[in-house]
């Protein structure tokens, strides 16, 4: 079942068209990928279906049903939930409330019924849930991004980058929990540079250079192909 479905997404910096006119879909259950070098229009194609980022032209749909003109907090209310590039952490609260702020939606009972599943995939933001989250490690604030982003309850979870400035065995440690997070039933929309382990933990793939897709396919075939191994894995 297809849960997401863009289509002709075109997106623009005043004169600049960072996105031109790519189409592609997220199905229930995958994790799909969006590679790319830098200024490819990842991160903008992302803050447009958050609804943080107005379109030029295109459409977006849910379900079948177009959200294009949607709010980012409706679309927070469909289930489509954006972890941002940079974590974005509120530096001066604590850990426990910094996930509270994810849960703003629902009830008490429903925000502890989520925790106890969030401290289940992350064990250290349970031990250090009184800690101001400024003070965390750059790991323990992706750990803490994503799980905010999982008190919402999402069907859609857009991850940005989550790999960004990570020492190598906490990068694996992530990955791990991405594919973790969906066995749980979550859907991944994922924005990555690191693409080998993107393209390994994904069902399928996009390309995009300079707002554009150029490859698309299953996973495990772009991660063979020779045009991605000289372009992104350095071989």
């Amino acid at each position: 079942m297809t849960l997401l479905r863009v289509e002709d997404l075109t997106v623009n910096y005043g004169s600049i068209r960072a996105v031109r006119g790519i189409s592609f879909e997220v199905n229930a259950g995958e994790i799909v990928t969006l590679i790319g070098s830098n200024g490819a229009g990842k991160t903008t194609t992302m803050n447009t279906i958050a609804g943080l980022k107005g379109l030029a032209s295109g459409k977006i749909f849910w379900n079948e049903k177009d959200i294009t003109s949607l709010s980012s907090g409706r679309k927070v209310r469909e289930g489509i939930i954006l972890s941002p590039e940079g974590r974005q952490v509120f530096p001066d609260f604590s850990v426990y409330d910094n996930l509270l702020m994810g849960g703003y939606l629902f009830s008490k009972e429903q925000n502890e019924e989520t925790l106890q599943t969030v401290h289940e995939l992350f064990p250290v933001l349970k031990a250090r849930e009184k800690q101001a989250a400024g003070t965390l490690s750059g790991g323990e604030q992706q750990m803490l991004a994503v799980g905010r982003a999982l008190m919402s309850r999402p069907k859609l979870l857009m991850l940005d980058e989550p790999s960004m400035g990570l020492a190598p065995l906490i990068v694996k440690e992530i990955f791990a929990l991405i594919q973790r997070i969906r066995s749980m039933g979550t859907t991944i929309l994922l924005v990555e540079q690191n693409a080998r382990m993107a393209l390994k933990v994904s069902d399928r793939a996009y390309v995009l250079q300079t707002g554009e897709i150029t490859l698309s396919g299953m996973a495990s075939d772009l991660l063979r192909s020779e045009e991605v191994q000289k372009a992104y894995l350095g071989m």
